[in-house]
């Protein structure tokens, strides 16, 4: 998220008391709310806008909460930057409002992150075949691995202040990529050999190596300026904002096209899914 966009988001409810439990559906099985924990937060912060949900999911509607454990919150992201942008809150108080290289240190903790980010991938991964394909079934399969176009990942300098990771459809066509920062901080290097770092940093390359330059706040900010570069073709675009914006919408249509050749084609019957709790987008 910009400035911008944290000055503009709406405020989660401040509730810390006990709700009803509720129940979810996840895949056809039934997921029971995760109680109340206190964490550190100030409501009147818009930095702080995750923490609602952290310390009590269940006061939230499902249009927002995709799903609540008692070690972590699935939430929508408010201003996705692809197709299905989603969420994954953390709850462990301790470690919520570190840094996420500092907080995945904790090898047992990352652990506990990645299992319940693989669940919340495969969620996402089901929302775009859908949203691609339109079939009349999210749980099938044909030729094309829906996971591999997901991503997961943290930024190495958080607009926000509680730990959170971020999972997301690769291609990065939405009509919230409006800035630099939108698109430098969610793709990754087109080339996986490259010297240059990426600001987003995926889940599987934690715990950071001591010696990695993204733990300076100045490399950070470096590779927020860094040139654009399709993240399909690997295309240059020097600092050309509406030029990458343009091609990366090109790109979107061959990407739906490629899927939909690989998936056998698609079908306007498209059933619903746990992201269809209200009619917003992810």
């Amino acid at each position: 998220m910009t400035r911008e966009e944290i000055s503009t988001a709406p405020t989660a409810s401040p509730r810390t008391k006990a709700v009803k439990t509720s129940r979810y559906r996840a895949n056809s099985t039934t997921t029971t709310c995760a109680a109340p924990i206190q964490i550190p937060y100030t409501p009147r912060d818009p930095r702080d806008g995750l923490a609602p949900y952290i310390i009590s999911p269940s006061a939230h509607p499902p249009s927002i909460v995709l799903k609540e454990t008692p070690t972590s919150v699935f939430i929508r992201d408010a201003f996705p930057k692809a197709l299905v942008h989603a969420l994954l809150l953390p709850r462990d108080p301790e470690k919520t409002m570190l840094h996420p290289f500092e907080a995945f240190k904790d090898e047992g903790f990352l652990a506990q992150v990645r299992a319940d980010a693989e669940e919340l991938k495969g969620l996402v991964a089901r929302e775009l075949r859908r949203k691609i394909c339109g079939r009349g079934t999210v749980a099938g399969g044909g030729g094309v691995n829906w996971g591999a176009e997901v991503r997961v990942g943290v930024h190495a300098g958080p607009s926000m202040n509680h730990l959170h990771v971020h999972v997301i459809s690769r291609e990065g066509f939405s009509d919230r990529v409006k800035k630099r920062v939108h698109y430098s901080a969610l793709l990754p290097h087109p080339d996986p050999n490259s010297f240059n770092t990426a600001f987003f940093v995926p889940l599987d390359e934690l715990p950071l190596r001591g010696d990695d330059p993204r733990w300076e706040h100045h490399e950070r900010a470096r590779l927020l300026k860094m040139d654009y570069t399709c993240w399909r073709c690997g295309r240059g675009f020097k600092n050309s904002f509406v030029g990458i914006k343009q091609h990366i919408a090109e790109e979107f249509v061959e990407w739906k096209k490629a899927l939909l050749e690989a998936e056998g084609g698609g079908d306007r019957g498209a059933a619903s899914s746990q992201f269809d709790a209200s009619s917003s987008s992810v």
